[in-house]
């Protein structure tokens, strides 16, 4: 219930702040990539395999380089938050695609239980939220990762918060 909560008072945020959602995002996204890529090049360093010394030289060259492409993700995304703005909303469609069709089926699943009409309305919704993303991309991308975003949101706190299971006596 207090997910739901928090989800709601999300989504009316993002819906009237709608570049500051999207960019808040972003930046947050950034610096978790920046984190992460410096973790792994840490990781790289203290690797030590317990066999051939060709393979540890192996396994560091690949976890290096794979820990500086997420390194330099990072940074070009708090350099650039545009752009990754634009990445992110295909990238949002395509989970509000996904997640939308599986909520609206699990809804028509659980229609015996409370709450099963608003996660099919949310699972609705996100599907029509995750294609207009899709149709319309990249030119809105920017009010679409804060505004549509935060209808999902809604919905799925609306959803959380009148779902309650029958009791089973």
């Amino acid at each position: 219930m207090y997910g739901g909560g928090a989800l709601l008072i999300a989504g009316i945020f993002s819906i009237f702040m709608p570049i500051m959602a999207a960019l808040s995002t972003m930046w947050i996204f950034g610096w978790l990539l920046v984190i992460c890529g410096l973790l792994e090049i840490t990781y790289a360093f203290h690797l030590r395999f317990p066999c051939d010394k060709r393979l540890r030289h192996s396994a560091f060259l690949w976890l290096f380089v794979s820990a500086n492409i997420t390194l330099l993700g990072g940074v070009m995304i708090l350099i650039f938050p545009s752009s990754g703005i634009a990445v992110l909303s295909l990238l949002i469609a395509g989970v509000l695609l996904l997640s939308g069709a599986g909520r609206l089926l699990v809804g028509l699943y659980w229609k015996p239980y409370n709450g099963w009409r608003w996660m099919i309305w949310d699972g609705l919704i996100s599907l029509i939220i995750g294609g207009s993303m899709l149709l319309s991309w990249p030119d809105y991308s920017l009010a679409y990762v804060g505004i549509l975003t935060g209808l999902a949101f809604i919905s799925s706190g609306i959803w959380r918060i009148t779902y309650r299971p029958k009791q089973h006596v």
